[in-house]
């Protein structure tokens, strides 16, 4: 999470040695924070992981095509095709996985029962 933390602030110009300064904190600080939100995402992960794998929730090859198209046609006007494939090479696990998740909350807003 740091290094993707990092990544992001590079790309607007700055560091993360920067970015802790900033805030007036300690990268054990920012270490520790990141720790605890690293925790629960496991937690949901191994949680939708595991409805996913019970009700059989799997993103077909058609939805992973489509959603590549779709961002395809945020980052390219020109060649959307060239741009999906590239997608496809390097985010199809990404893909299926935003897929699988968002089935999975439908399945559970669709499931659940509000109870007073």
């Amino acid at each position: 999470m740091i290094k993707d933390l990092d990544y992001r602030l590079r790309y607007q110009g700055m560091d993360i040695n920067s970015y802790v300064d900033m805030l007036g904190i300690t990268m054990e600080t920012l270490r520790n924070d990141f720790k605890e939100v690293a925790k629960k995402r496991v937690k949901i992960n191994l949680v939708v992981e595991a409805i996913a794998k019970a009700e059989n929730i799997t993103a077909t090859n058609e939805e992973v095509e489509n959603r590549a198209e779709e961002i395809a046609k945020m980052y390219s006007k020109d060649d959307v095709e060239k741009m999906k494939n590239a997608i496809l090479m390097t985010e199809r696990y990404m893909i299926e996985e935003e897929i699988v998740n968002n089935k999975v909350v439908e399945f559970l807003v669709n499931n659940s029962k509000v109870t007073e």
